[in-house]
């Protein structure tokens, strides 16, 4: 999916993170998106469009996961440090960063930081094990892939790739 298309889905709804999966908000305004179908195409893009609005919309509300609120000055702060880091390791534009998490704010900071430092996504269900598993991560040629702790030791020992 071209990364204009998925702007215009990305921004067509705010979300809750809950254990049970992503729940739509109220976020945006159908003339918000109205103003984005009237961009030029290389403007549809999800950094910039999220760039103006951490500046524009700072303490608005942006996302809740569990209980705790989070403003798209926060979300913002967390996704631009997530980018920058990845940039410190010569990821950039082009470059493919997977994300193996389960729903979980660093699920939506590592989406966002990803795509504010150029790279593209490749997600992957951070459940998928076995020969598919070693298949995705192949064809997919990450520079880097995001994973929590837990899955961490087991992609180390390759014990993830055993069905």
């Amino acid at each position: 999916m071209p990364a204009w298309s998925m702007v215009t889905s990305l921004a067509a709804s705010c979300w809750s993170l809950t254990a049970s999966g992503l729940v739509t908000s109220d976020w945006p305004q159908p003339s918000f998106m109205a103003e984005i179908g009237n961009l030029p195409l290389e403007k549809r893009v999800f950094a910039p469009i999220f760039e103006e609005r951490i500046a524009s919309d700072a303490t608005r509300h942006f996302l809740r996961v569990d209980d705790r609120d989070y403003s798209y000055g926060e979300i913002g702060t967390l996704s631009l440090d997530f980018a920058r880091g990845l940039k410190s390791c010569s990821v950039g534009r082009g470059d493919i960063v997977t994300i193996m998490l389960p729903n979980c704010l660093e699920f939506i900071v590592a989406w966002f930081g990803i795509h504010l430092c150029g790279a593209c996504v490749a997600f992957v269900n951070p459940a998928m094990r076995g020969a598919e598993l070693v298949s995705i991560l192949d064809d997919c040629q990450s520079r880097v892939v995001i994973v929590k702790s837990d899955l961490l030791d087991a992609l180390a020992a390759k014990e993830v790739f055993k069905e």
